[in-house]
């Protein structure tokens, strides 16, 4: 979950934010303009946008073409490729965003058939092993 944290997100500031230029590297100014976009950590975007200081993006690996792909079918597609912790991340930006679509979408990419592609792996696995002993 700690690590989790750490994924960064886009985001856009909502107001001027005095102080937090350093936030962005290309930014040579102590301050960072309204409409500023930044890649923030989860747990900084996300305490940040409850101030409504800024608005949450949402990472390509996401949005709407990546979830169609999912859709499809999510066995063939290497989620770990896109983020370590694709599915925790993916749950919290479902739950601070109130986006009903990426949470089922995250659902179904780990119930689906990666989940029991993954069981029937496991189970075969033990259950040759145990013929053994």
């Amino acid at each position: 979950a700690l690590l989790s944290e750490e994924e960064r997100i886009p985001c856009q500031f909502s107001v001027d934010a005095i102080g937090l230029g350093f936030l962005d590297p290309s930014n040579e100014r102590p301050h960072l303009q309204q409409g500023a976009r930044v890649e923030l950590p989860l747990y900084m975007a996300k305490a940040l946008k409850t101030r409504n200081i800024i608005e949450m993006e949402l990472p390509k690996h996401y949005e709407h073409k990546m979830r169609d792909n999912i859709a499809a079918s999510a066995l063939n597609i290497n989620l770990k490729e896109f983020s370590p912790y694709y599915f925790e991340v993916g749950m919290e930006l479902a739950q601070h965003l109130d986006d009903a679509d990426l949470q089922n979408t995250v659902r179904i990419a780990f119930c689906g058939d990666r989940y029991r592609s993954l069981m029937i792996n496991a189970l075969s696995r033990y259950i040759r092993c145990s013929r053994r002993s």
